[in-house]
């Protein structure tokens, strides 16, 4: 019983090894200004978007001190647990510190409340 927690911690590693030698690749918003109430270092700030099929998402976003517009910057996709927010997991790990994190955009999407039975929202 003991090894599960030992590879648990291993794949763990070796994943973080990946994405910490892997460098950000150029995408469509590299290049352009900020969007109004972003700074970096800043406060994460709470973001609204539209899905094709109607449905509005949201989501928070921190921009790290170290960002450049004009270089790739790294992004880290923050989920939740069940039941919870963007703003609770948030709260819950470091990245949106500056003393933790200078370089890595973090992101922390809401989830939309769907039925587990039925699947409907």
């Amino acid at each position: 019983m003991t090894r599960l927690p030992r590879i648990s911690r291993l794949l763990t590693f070796a994943v973080l090894a990946i994405f910490l030698t892997t460098e950000a690749a150029p995408s469509d918003g590299c290049g352009n200004d900020l969007l109004a109430g972003q700074s970096p270092g800043g406060a994460s700030q709470l973001r609204y978007m539209t899905l094709a099929n109607g449905t509005q998402r949201t989501y928070k976003i921190y921009i790290p001190q170290n960002y450049n517009k004009t270089v790739p910057a790294p992004i880290i996709i923050s989920y939740h647990g069940r039941g919870e927010s963007g703003a609770l997991q948030e709260g819950k790990v470091k990245l949106s510190q500056s003393a933790f994190n200078k370089d890595y955009i973090a992101v922390y999407p809401d989830g939309i409340k769907v039925s587990t039975l039925s699947g409907k929202k």
